[in-house]
């Protein structure tokens, strides 16, 4: 089996793959490593290894050694990615061990979710030690296992842990500048999404919702981060300007954001009138969806022809900036 043949682009988050596979193709893709971290069964990081031209590594990590040995298995043996190297672990603030019992036999997303729940890990400690589950920071492994390596690119599906590890990577994305990605449900915890997109902004960089759902809940998204030193080089970029034009990307800061992801789904709000498993899913989203795109077509006598439910309500109300360069700056 071919690499190029077992590593198709993801079938889910085409948006953003998409994104990121052509940045790489165009050579816009800044100079280094990448990380897939929370990188599941291993199909985003399998489609970064088989797309890079300069034989660039690709670290991808996950909790679940059965996923590790899936991907180790598949892609690295069977395909001969020999750029990818997969590994067992958690990234997080500060490098240490979290028990295994701690955590349960729980999937690898819910390990995520509630690393934050645990005490902090043991400094020092690592994960070949009492059966523990190793935590490591970026900048950690970037002057230890990684050293050596620079960080181009990286994808952060860590389920609520973004906070953490980008403060475990201040310094690589200071002395590095990536492109990174991060995931987020906007209206879930406001005041969580509003500090992440503060930190980002704190970091100088800046964040684009990726406009497409990801998850369960109907306000999922990926927020696409680029360094404010390298506008001037992204400006000239004809997939981050298709992106801009078909509104697949908007930029969003700590405020802006929450107007964003179907707003109805604020605790609270006409799609969230209940916390817990009914809050922001189809029925209720789709809904008030329909009933928004529908007074916005008897407003607009223009709008002719369009399926409303490729947009979320934001798309429809947004002015028009065609050119990613516009689109950033403003």
């Amino acid at each position: 089996m071919s690499a190029r043949r077992a590593c198709n682009s993801p079938g889910t988050e085409v948006i953003l793959n998409s994104i990121v596979g052509a940045l790489i193709e165009e050579g816009r893709m800044p100079t280094g490593a990448m990380i897939d971290a929370g990188a599941n069964q291993g199909e985003w990081a399998c489609f970064y290894a088989s797309v890079v031209r300069d034989n660039r590594t690709v670290f991808a990590m996950d909790p679940m050694e059965a996923n590790v040995r899936r991907i180790w298995n598949r892609y690295v043996l069977k395909a001969g990615l020999r750029n990818l190297q997969p590994s067992v672990g958690i990234l997080g603030s500060v490098d240490g061990t979290i028990s295994r019992s701690a955590l349960g036999k729980q999937s690898a997303s819910q390990q995520y979710n509630n690393l934050h729940l645990l005490n902090s890990p043991t400094r020092g400690v690592r994960g070949a030690d009492l059966g523990g589950l190793s935590v490591y920071t970026v900048d950690g492994l970037f002057q230890g296992a990684w050293r050596g390596q620079r960080l181009g690119f990286a994808h952060w599906d860590v389920e609520g842990s973004e906070l953490d590890v980008l403060r475990g990577a201040v310094e690589t994305i200071a002395r590095d500048q990536p492109i990174f990605t991060v995931e987020v449900h906007v209206h879930q915890d406001q005041n969580y999404t509003t500090n992440l997109l503060q930190y980002i902004d704190w970091i100088s960089y800046d964040a684009f919702l990726v406009e497409e759902i990801v998850g369960r809940r109907y306000d999922g998204r990926n927020l696409l981060c680029v360094p404010r030193s390298r506008r001037a080089e992204l400006a000239l970029s004809s997939t981050l300007d298709l992106a801009a034009a078909a509104r697949a990307i908007f930029a969003v800061n700590a405020n802006s954001v929450h107007e964003h992801a179907y707003p109805c789904c604020k605790p609270g709000g006409k799609c969230c009138p209940a916390l817990g498993s009914r809050c922001c899913r189809s029925g209720d989203t789709l809904r008030w969806h329909r009933r928004q795109v529908a007074e916005w077509g008897r407003a607009n006598s223009s709008f002719r022809g369009r399926n409303p439910l490729l947009f979320t309500h934001v798309n429809f109300f947004s002015q028009s900036r065609y050119k990613w360069s516009a689109l950033k700056s403003g």
